[in-house]
Order: structure tokens, then sequence, then C-alpha cells
């Protein structure tokens, strides 16, 4: 199955040749969730009541590449990317089927 997920942060030039994504860094997997906690009684209103939502952190797995050095030196010297950083998932299979894209701010 084709997968397609692409990570863009500026300075950072990944070798990514795929039309209209070049010089992305291209991702092999991803994850990405969150959860929300509910108790079994119930309210006043009907509905049991509900927690606050928990968002994971963005996981990614790439291969090695140029990008690979300055994303290690770049964590181990504890920088932060205020700058504008792209996340897109074009989906599986069917490239551009469910288009899934974050704006990340304050890596």
């Amino acid at each position: 199955m084709s997968f397609e997920a692409y990570l863009q942060i500026e300075g950072i030039p990944g070798e990514t040749l795929s039309e209209g994504y070049e010089n992305w860094i291209e991702l092999q997997d991803f994850d990405l969730s969150a959860s929300q906690t509910a108790s079994a009684t119930a309210t006043s209103a009907g509905g049991a009541t509900s927690g606050r939502a928990y968002l994971s952190d963005l996981l990614v797995r790439k291969p090695v590449d140029n990008a690979t050095p300055k994303l290690h030196e770049a964590c181990c010297s504890g920088k932060h990317f205020l700058s504008r950083c792209r996340f897109i998932y074009l989906g599986l299979a069917i490239r551009k089927l469910n288009t899934l894209r974050y704006c990340l701010r304050k890596l």
C-alpha cells in the first residue's frame, strides 16, 4: 500500500523529489492521537461528563537523508523552530486522497 507524508521545517531541507514537495522531508510513518476521558455518570443535561482533551506529540519516522544530521544537531542543542513548519499526509494508495495538513508552531 502506498503512503505519502511529508514534513517541512524551515532551514532543514529534505531530499524528496515528489512533485510539489521538492526538498521536503519524506516520512515513512507518523503517529498522532487525541483522547478524552468520560465518566460513567450522567449529568442533568443527559450526557456523560467528559474531561479535558489530550493531544499526543507528533511522532515521525523517516529514512536517513541529508536532513538527519541537521535534525540531530537541532535536537541536541535544544533549538526551537519558531518559524514555519508544515506536516502533510496525502493518504493511502491514491495520491492526494484524504489530505490532512498541520501547521506546527513553536516546535
